[in-house]
């Protein structure tokens, strides 16, 4: 069971997505920089239900603490059901050129419905390549 002083897992990202827990641990999600830039990249894919959690920052990651604009970024839960990044931001805490760690929202809306959600509370510490 979860404890009060259970440590982190090594790899994970969680969010709160419509008011609903969002959580993987493992090394399946990961961190990249895009091309010369030195990007943000995050893709995560949930094994489990098929869901799946991308955003791109729009400024590149030069050090650690940063905050960046989310410039692209889908909550994929199905078609039509896509949810697109309408505004957001991650707040990067520690960067060491392997491991990146920290937090994120966004604002996103749908590309069938056009309804609008929010994914807030995101934490991630993922390998970073």
């Amino acid at each position: 069971g979860c404890k009060l002083n259970d440590p982190e897992p090594a790899y994970y990202i969680s969010a709160t997505i419509d008011n609903k827990s969002w959580k993987y641990e493992g090394n399946n999600y990961f961190a990249s920089s895009s091309g010369s830039y030195s990007k943000i990249f995050i893709v995560a894919v949930y094994p489990d239900d098929n869901t799946a959690l991308t955003f791109t920052t729009s400024t590149p990651l030069r050090s650690a603490p940063a905050t960046l604009n989310i410039d692209y970024g889908e909550y994929y839960i199905g078609l039509p059901n896509s949810y697109y990044v309408s505004s957001g931001t991650c707040n990067v805490t520690k960067f060491d050129g392997r491991t990146v760690e920290g937090t994120f929202s966004f604002d996103a809306v749908s590309s069938g419905s056009g309804g609008a959600i929010r994914v807030k509370d995101g934490k991630f510490r993922l390998m970073y390549d």
